[in-house]
């Protein structure tokens, strides 16, 4: 799903599982059984993961307008990746609740890792377990990640806050 294919605020998409659904993941592309690349208000709910390198892949830009708004990451068994079960980067107000994250690989090896900032995450009630690199890893990489596209740590382009950005998809209040 990209920025074409999202959610709204009011009209999220929610992917969830019939009961003992488990997918193999892919291992061309991105690899990832669901990658939300500047996908909004996206769920994610229920669903046995395995291979891949990512089990869910969540990601925006950079800037702080163009990050990744609303995604809900729920219930799902993830194991097995390459990478990471779950990565998130350049997403604000995400949800990570009631995952089982484990056995990554020697890729990156986070069971849960969030990455490139982000504002207004909430993580809780995750089980991770046999991860090369850590279970739970949190990146913020505002200076490194605005430095490689040239933007001044400082400017609020990079390091503002969700509260106040303006996504192109976001109303105004």
């Amino acid at each position: 799903m990209d920025e074409d294919n999202s959610g709204t605020y009011d009209a999220p998409i929610v992917l969830k599982a019939d009961p003992g659904v488990e997918i193999s993941c892919c291992s061309s592309g991105r690899a990832t059984c669901f990658n939300l690349e500047y996908a909004d208000y996206v769920a994610v709910d229920g669903f046995t993961l395995k291979g891949g390198s990512y089990g869910v892949r969540a990601v925006g830009g950079y800037e702080t307008h163009y990050h990744q708004k609303g995604v809900a990451i729920l219930n799902n068994h993830i194991s097995g990746q390459y990478k990471d079960p779950i990565l998130s980067g350049g997403s604000d107000w995400i949800v990570v609740e009631n995952n089982i994250a484990h056995g990554a690989g020697s890729g990156d090896g986070h069971g849960i890792y969030l990455s490139n900032g982000g504002d207004w995450m909430i993580v809780r009630n995750n089980e991770t377990y046999d991860n090369p690199s850590s279970d739970f890893q949190i990146n913020a990489d505002p200076i490194s990640t605005c430095d490689d596209e040239g933007i001044s740590y400082d400017d609020p382009l990079c390091d503002g806050s969700a509260l106040d950005s303006v996504h192109p998809k976001m109303p105004t209040y």
